[in-house]
């Protein structure tokens, strides 16, 4: 599918990034930059929040594959530290979108990350799709 609609955060990419990040977008269904869709259309409630499994963090931590290596991220320490993180508040802020693709309900969510050596510094926005 083509993409529509790039933000300004795409605009400052590498190129090889740019390649990333379009393929990321492409691979989850997704056809505008989630960073340019409009405040109203996300929700913040956390009851709307799909119920994940602990094996759905472990398939997507341990077994996706690395973009630069193509081998397995094997992320274990990642996948343990993530829930202190969301407990202890350096992952805040959380909001979600959700649509549609090939008749199946996908949800883009965002949230707020503190960095973890520069507590001054703006938070980053990641965004991932379940």
């Amino acid at each position: 599918c083509k993409m529509s609609v790039l933000s300004e955060y795409y605009a400052k990419l590498s190129d090889e990034s740019k390649r990333r990040y379009t393929e990321k977008m492409r691979s989850c269904g997704i056809r505008n930059d989630p960073y340019v869709i409009e405040n109203e259309q996300w929700e913040e409630s956390p009851d709307i929040i799909p119920r994940l499994t602990w094996s759905d963090f472990m398939l997507y931590m341990i077994s996706t594959p690395s973009p630069y290596t193509k081998e397995s991220i094997k992320a274990w320490k990642g996948m343990l530290d993530g829930e202190n993180f969301l407990k202890s508040g350096w992952v805040h802020g959380l909001r979600l979108t959700r649509f549609e693709i090939a008749g199946k309900v996908r949800y883009i969510i965002m949230g707020k990350v503190k960095h973890s050596q520069r507590l001054s510094a703006t938070p980053l926005i990641p965004w991932t799709v379940v």
